[in-house]
């Protein structure tokens, strides 16, 4: 049972995960429209982004985030941990 939950949690992060860094692309492309196009129409292209956008993808990426530290600690992963072993690399 346990294993099935840690599936499904992985591949509803992986999914997140890549909607997220969609986003940020369609992100740089709006600036980049923002920036040829100039003039009121990219400022009012740069506020949507700044306000609505950005505050939702920021609370979608919080659930991501959240949905990815449970697995990692339903599986027993340690990230970013130093290990206590020292290894023979240079004997």
């Amino acid at each position: 049972m346990k294993d099935k939950i840690i599936k499904v949690l992985t591949k509803i992060w992986a999914i997140g995960s890549f909607i997220l860094l969609f986003s940020g692309g369609l992100t740089f492309l709006g600036y980049m429209a923002a920036i040829i196009i100039g003039g009121d129409t990219g400022s009012a292209i740069i506020t949507f982004l700044y306000n609505k956008f950005f505050s939702v993808i920021i609370y979608i990426n919080s659930i991501f985030i959240i949905i990815g530290l449970i697995k990692m600690e339903l599986s027993g992963e340690k990230a970013l941990t130093f290990s206590s072993k020292k290894s023979n690399k240079n004997t």
